[in-house]
């Protein structure tokens, strides 16, 4: 599965999804080689 890194707007590009907020602590150094991702009870 490919996806890719938006980084002015903070948003992951998934296949299969489209365009997923994300919440980034700090910034990536290198190649991102997983992502998890994760819904709260909520919805949000």
């Amino acid at each position: 599965m490919d996806f890719s890194l938006l980084v002015p707007l903070s948003d992951l590009k998934l296949p299969k999804i489209g365009l997923v907020y994300c919440v980034r602590h700090w910034e990536f150094a290198g190649t991102i080689k997983t992502v998890t991702i994760s819904k709260n009870p909520d919805g949000k």
